[in-house]
């Protein structure tokens, strides 16, 4: 998931949730938790409008503590795929230095299979994001991927970056040829952010390859949690699938 935001006024904010429910979870009851940051709050009369013109992604939410927690049931009827909501945030009253609020996705019926976000303000003027970027406990992801890697993110472009120093965790299509110099390129926008967000730091790619040799990323996972976030995912990531 990746949770992103913007101010539409002076009194309103809009945080973007650009998430994926992968195909263990489409069955599933996917729930979206949100904290208001401090002097901000979730309205019913916003949210409406802003979730009708999301279809029927969500089939229900709840506003708690007098606006400053809403919880949203994911449809478990929706295919698996990559969504999008638009949740408003309307200011009551002007607070300095802002505490980051939390953005939870979780599986209502496994609440440890969880994911957290951030988002936060620029003092007392607009809202600002902070992308999370570790994968929901999508074990097909590893699945997919031809080339598990993990090394430092450089050169980092609008389409493209450059890993030095890799470590190889996994090739399956043994295509890989210079390890201490890979580039990537990506065609989303939750890769783009995780990639930006690890930029000149060490982090684990995921990629298919290209019958060309082209590395294309599928996922990126924060190096220090690989351990805690793949662990459920043990046998995807040391496994190599032939394609069917």
């Amino acid at each position: 998931a990746v949770v992103s935001t913007q101010s539409t006024g002076e009194d309103m904010g809009i945080v973007t949730l650009d998430f994926t429910i992968d195909k263990e979870r489409a069955n599933s009851m996917v729930l979206i938790e949100m904290t208001a940051l401090t002097g901000y709050a979730f309205k019913k009369p916003q949210l409406e409008s802003y979730l009708m013109q999301a279809g029927q992604i969500v089939s229900r939410y709840d506003i708690k503590e007098g606006g400053q927690r809403l919880q949203l049931y994911i449809n478990p009827s929706i295919n698996a795929g990559r969504y999008e909501l638009m949740i408003p945030v309307i200011e009551d009253f002007t607070v300095m230095n802002r505490v980051s609020a939390q953005v939870s996705i979780l599986d209502y019926y496994n609440p440890s299979a969880r994911q957290v976000g951030f988002y936060s303000s620029k003092g007392s003027g607009s809202i600002e994001g902070s992308e999370t970027c570790s994968y929901f406990h999508s074990c097909d992801v590893f699945e997919r991927a031809d080339v598990i890697v993990s090394g430092i993110i450089s050169s980092l472009t609008d389409s493209s970056f450059e890993m030095i120093g890799g470590m190889m965790i996994r090739d399956c299509e043994d295509q890989v040829q210079n390890i201490r110099r890979l580039k990537f390129s990506f065609t989303s926008r939750q890769d783009q952010f995780c990639s930006r967000r690890y930029e000149d730091s060490t982090a684990v790619v995921l990629a298919v390859v290209s019958d060309g040799g082209e590395l294309t990323v599928i996922g990126v996972v924060d190096y220090n949690f690989l351990t805690a976030s793949t662990k459920p995912c043990h046998s995807e990531m040391n496994t190599c699938y032939e394609d069917v």
